[in-house]
């Protein structure tokens, strides 16, 4: 399996408006846009999940980067991808056992959570910029680890 890691893209920071709401910037849908086409080359079966947290500017980046993959996925979003989920790992853990059959599964959400996710997966910090990508190979789904295959930063 397959698990990549996204960072939403630039979000704007609208004083009035709640954290939850904040959509993207155009600087960041241009990014969301790019990282669809980095990943499209990838030609991720149609089976493949896109996991999003409910935030609007996670939500909205995995909707835009799929709009540029070469056939469209189904998005769903998860509660457990919100920003500071104290429980976070544990049920991404359970998500990914569900979801082991899948060659790729994305998941799309907001820093340290991801980071977090994954040192737990490969023993190592994984920072993620907006609009960037990590792509862990995970062969033993027994202890869930793995290795970092690439990284893409889309600008």
């Amino acid at each position: 399996m397959r698990l990549i890691l996204i960072r939403h893209a630039e979000r704007e920071h609208l004083p009035l408006i709640p954290d939850n709401a904040q959509v993207l910037t155009p600087t960041g849908q241009h990014a969301a846009h790019a990282l669809g086409k980095y990943l499209a080359r990838l030609k991720l079966p149609p089976t493949t999940p896109i996991f999003s947290s409910d935030y609007a500017r996670a939500l909205q980046t995995a909707q835009l980067l799929n709009q540029n993959l070469t056939q469209p996925l189904a998005i769903q979003t998860l509660t457990c991808l919100r920003p500071e989920n104290s429980d976070s790992i544990s049920q991404i853990l359970e998500l990914m056992q569900v979801h082991s059959h899948n060659l790729y599964l994305l998941l799309v959400g907001h820093q340290p959570e991801l980071e977090q996710l994954g040192l737990h997966l490969t023993g190592r910090p994984l920072p993620l910029k907006k609009a960037e990508a990590v792509c862990l190979e995970i062969k033993d789904t027994n202890n869930w680890s793995g290795k970092v295959e690439w990284k893409h930063h889309a600008r």
